[in-house]
C-alpha cells in the first residue's frame, strides 16, 4: 500500500479513495451488522485517517456513502414535520400465555402456519427510506400519523448504510421501520463520562437513544453510539415472508437482530423462555418479543384494527425484579393529597429495573405497610408493575438489620399538623384540616387547572406550588386574579410566557357545566359522575340544593358519594368559593334536559368493558347515556346487554351464565345507528 498520496495521479487517488471507502463500508458492517469483525480495531483507524486525509485534499472526490460522513454536523433549528404513509401504528399487548392464546385464535391460524419472532426492543421508532439506493429520509414515529424529521442525525448511525451496496437488487423507493437503541455497554460508558464532564447522564438507555436522534446538532447526535435494528418493510418488499425480508435487509447493510426466529407456533412458548432468560446477556433492552404472523399475504387479509395490526402482538415479560434498602434517614414520606388522604411513599437506594431508574415507590395506604411488615433499614424487592409503575413487592426478612423499628402511619398531618383521621369505611388516612391545610390547597390548585378540568395551559405543578409559597394564589378563584405582572416577576418566567398563561385563565373561563362540576374536585366525583350529575340536575343551582334522596336518583351515585356531595353543599367555605369563581366571570350553558321520546333507551342497564378499536370506550358510555341509559360498571340481572370488547375478562362470563345479551364492537356500532 502506498505511504502518501503525493506519488498517485489523480486517476490513481480516486481509485484508491474508493477503494477505502468500500473497504471501510464492508468492515463497518461485519462489525456493526453481522457483530463478526474481520480486522482489529487499529486496522479500520488506520485506514479511515487515510481516507479523513485523502478527503481533506479532494473534497470533490468525497463519496455520498463515505463512512467518513457519519460524524456529523448538519445543524436545524427545529424538526420538520412529516406524515406517515401507512402510519407507524402500536401494538397491542399480551402479558400472559392465555392472552398469547387468545390472539392466536383470534387470527385463526393453523398448525402450518409460521411466526416471526423477534425481541421487543426498549427503543425510538423510526422510519427510513431509501431512494435509488440513497439515504434520503428519516422519521420518528411521533403520534403515528406525522413524525419528525431526523434525517441529518439518522446518518451517523454506524449500522445503517448511507448508500445500499452496489448491484444489489433493491426497488428505487424502499421504506423500512425499526428501532433506535443505545447498547447498554456504550450507555454505561457514556453516563459515566458525562458525569466526569459535569453533564446531565441520561436516565436509561430509551432516553439515550431518543436524545441522540432528537439532537439539533448531528456532530453530537454522532457520539451517541446508536444503533438501528429493522422490524418491518413497508414498501419495497421482496419476498412473501417476513423473516426472508429482514435477512434480505441484513444483505443490505442493515441491522437487523439475531435474535429473530421463524418458527411454527408449537415452538413459541420456548422461544419466550430461551429469550427472557438470556434478555439481561443481549446487549440492548428489551422488555419482551413480538410475534407475527410471518406471511405478508396473510397479513394483508388480516389487516387492522383501528389501532393495532391484527396479525402481531408484543408479549410483554414480568416486570424484573431486584433488592435495594429503604434509606435510613428517611425510609418512608407521607404525601398530603387534594382530599386529605395521606399517601405513605417508600424511598430506597436507586436500583435500575424494568429498563428505568427507581428510588421511590408508593405503599397506597397503612394496609399494605402492615401487609409487608416494613421496617426502618429493610432490604425490599422491587418491580415495575406492568413496566411502569414502581411497587415494592416483598421484604427480604433474612436481611433486616439489629434495632430495625416497625414504620407506621402518622397521628397528625405530616405538613399542617392537624389530627390525621381514618374513617372505619375505607383504608385511607387523612388530614382533618380540609382546605386550612397548605398541602390541600396546593394539590387542589392544581386538580383544578388540570387538563380535563379547568384545562388552564402553563400553569404547571412547580408554578402553582411556588405562586402560593409566595401567596399570589390560595383558593382556584385567587386563579383568576392573577396579573401577567405577579408571574413575570418569578424568577423563569418572562413577560411573553406570563402573557401566554393570563390568556389561557381567561380562556378557561368559558366551560361546561360537567368540567366545573369535576374541577370542585369533591371526593368521589369523577369525570364520569360529574356528567351524569350535570345531565341530571342540568343546572348548578338544582344540585347544590339537592337532597341526599335527590342526588341517590343519579346513575352512579351511591351512598358514599351522595354523602360527599351534601357535605359539600353544606360547606359554606366551599360555596363560597363557587360563588367567586362565578363573580370573576366562570361560565357555562346550562344543560337541556332530553325530552323521554329522545331517550329510547330511558333506564336500561348496559355494560361496557373490554378493549374496544374502531370507537373509544368513553364514546360508547357517552351515547348509550344521552340515549337515556344507565351504564353500570358490574354486571346484574338488571343488565339489558353487555358491550363486549376484546379481553373483556370476568363480565363476560358473568353475562354468560346469566343470559344476558352480548354485543361485540362491530354489533354495538351498528346497533347504535339505529338511533342516528
Amino acid at each position: 500500500m502506498p505511504t502518501t498520496e503525493n506519488t498517485k495521479q489523480p486517476d490513481e487517488v480516486l481509485d484508491f479513495m474508493n477503494t477505502l471507502v468500500e473497504r471501510l463500508n464492508q468492515w463497518g458492517y461485519e462489525y456493526y451488522v453481522l457483530d463478526n469483525p474481520s480486522v482489529p480495531d487499529h486496522e479500520y483507524d488506520k485506514s479511515y485517517r487515510e481516507l479523513v486525509e485523502l478527503e481533506e485534499k479532494y473534497p470533490l472526490l468525497k463519496r455520498i456513502d463515505s463512512p467518513t460522513l457519519k460524524v456529523g454536523g448538519t445543524i436545524l433549528d427545529g424538526f420538520e414535520s412529516v406524515s406517515h404513509n401507512p402510519p407507524m401504528l402500536s401494538l397491542d399487548n399480551a402479558f400472559n400465555a392465555a392472552e398469547l392464546d387468545s390472539f392466536i385464535a383470534r387470527i385463526d391460524a393453523g398448525d402450518d402456519v409460521l411466526f416471526s419472532c423477534e425481541p421487543k426492543l426498549d427503543g425510538l421508532a423510526i422510519s427510513v427510506i431509501y431512494i435509488d439506493g440513497v439515504l434520503t429520509k428519516g422519521v420518528t414515529r411521533g403520534d403515528g400519523l406525522v413524525g419528525e424529521d431526523v434525517t441529518h442525525n439518522i446518518r451517523t448511525i454506524k449500522n445503517l448504510p448511507l448508500r445500499l451496496p452496489k448491484g444489489a437488487n433493491y426497488p428505487s423507493f424502499l421504506e423500512v421501520r425499526g428501532e433506535c437503541v443505545f447498547p447498554r455497554k456504550e450507555f454505561a460508558i457514556y453516563n459515566e463520562q458525562a458525569i466526569k464532564e459535569g453533564r446531565a447522564p441520561y436516565k436509561n438507555p430509551r432516553n439515550g437513544a431518543a436524545g441522540a436522534i432528537r439532537q439539533h446538532d448531528s456532530s453530537l447526535a454522532a457520539k451517541r453510539p446508536v444503533l438501528f435494528f429493522a422490524y418491518n418493510i413497508v414498501n419495497g418488499a421482496p419476498h412473501d415472508s417476513h423473516y426472508e425480508n429482514l435477512q434480505w435487509l441484513k444483505t443490505l447493510g442493515i441491522g437487523v437482530r439475531k435474535e429473530n426466529r421463524l418458527i411454527p407456533r408449537s415452538q413459541i412458548t420456548a422461544y419466550l423462555n430461551t429469550l427472557e432468560a438470556h434478555r439481561q446477556r443481549l446487549n440492548v433492552d428489551t422488555d419482551g418479543a413480538v410475534i407475527k404472523i410471518d406471511s405478508i399475504n396473510l397479513q394483508e387479509q388480516l389487516g387492522f384494527t383501528g389501532k393495532y395490526p391484527r396479525w402481531a402482538i408484543a408479549y410483554k415479560f414480568p416486570a424484573e425484579e431486584v433488592i435495594s434498602q429503604l434509606l435510613p434517614e428517611q425510609p418512608v414520606v407521607f404525601q398530603v393529597g387534594r382530599t386529605g388522604a395521606i399517601t405513605p411513599v417508600a424511598k430506597f437506594s436507586p436500583v435500575y429495573v424494568g429498563g428505568v431508574d427507581v428510588s421511590s415507590a408508593t405503599l397506597h395506604n397503612g394496609d399494605e405497610i402492615a401487609r409487608l411488615g416494613l421496617h426502618t433499614n429493610d432490604f425490599v424487592i422491587v418491580r415495575r408493575a406492568g413496566e411502569v409503575v414502581p411497587q415494592i413487592v416483598s421484604v427480604v426478612k433474612e436481611r433486616r438489620t439489629e434495632g430495625a423499628t416497625p414504620i407506621s402511619m402518622p397521628t397528625h398531618c405530616p405538613v399542617c399538623g392537624a389530627i390525621a383521621r381514618r374513617d372505619d369505611s375505607e383504608a385511607v388516612l387523612r388530614c382533618t384540616a380540609g382546605m386550612s391545610c397548605r398541602a390541600q390547597q396546593v394539590e387542589f390548585l392544581k386538580s383544578f387547572v388540570s387538563r380535563d378540568r379547568m384545562d388552564i395551559d402553563g400553569l404547571g405543578d412547580k408554578l402553582i406550588e411556588r405562586l402560593h409559597e409566595i401567596g399570589f394564589i390560595s383558593t382556584p378563584d385567587s386563579i383568576y386574579e392573577l396579573k401577567e405582572t405577579d408571574i413575570a416577576s418569578l424568577s423563569g418566567q418572562g413577560e411573553k410566557s406570563a402573557s401566554k398563561i393570563v390568556c389561557s385563565i381567561q380562556n378557561s373561563k368559558k366551560t361546561t357545566l360537567a368540567r366545573f362540576i369535576y374541577a370542585l374536585g369533591i371526593r368521589g366525583v369523577g369525570e364520569s359522575t360529574s356528567g351524569n350529575l350535570a345531565r341530571h340536575f342540568g343546572t348548578l343551582d338544582a344540585l347544590l340544593s339537592a337532597s341526599n334522596e335527590q342526588l341517590l336518583e343519579v346513575d352512579d351515585v351511591g351512598e358514599e358519594t351522595a354523602a360527599s356531595l351534601t357535605e359539600f353543599i353544606k360547606d359554606s367555605e366551599k360555596q363560597a368559593i363557587v360563588h367567586r369563581l362565578i363573580a370573576h366571570g366562570v361560565n357555562w350553558e346550562d344543560v337541556q334536559k332530553p325530552k323521554e321520546e329522545d331517550m329510547p333507551l330511558l333506564n336500561q342497564t348496559f355494560v361496557v368493558s373490554g378493549t374496544f378499536h374502531d370507537i373509544e370506550r368513553k364514546a360508547l358510555e357517552l351515547r348509550l347515556k344521552n340515549l337515556g341509559a344507565k351504564v353500570s360498571g358490574s354486571v346484574s340481572k338488571k343488565t339489558v346487554c353487555l358491550f363486549a370488547g376484546e379481553k373483556c375478562g370476568s363480565k363476560l362470563s358473568d353475562a354468560q351464565k346469566l343470559g344476558i345479551q352480548i354485543m361485540d364492537e362491530a354489533e354495538a356500532i351498528t346497533f347504535l345507528s339505529q338511533f342516528n
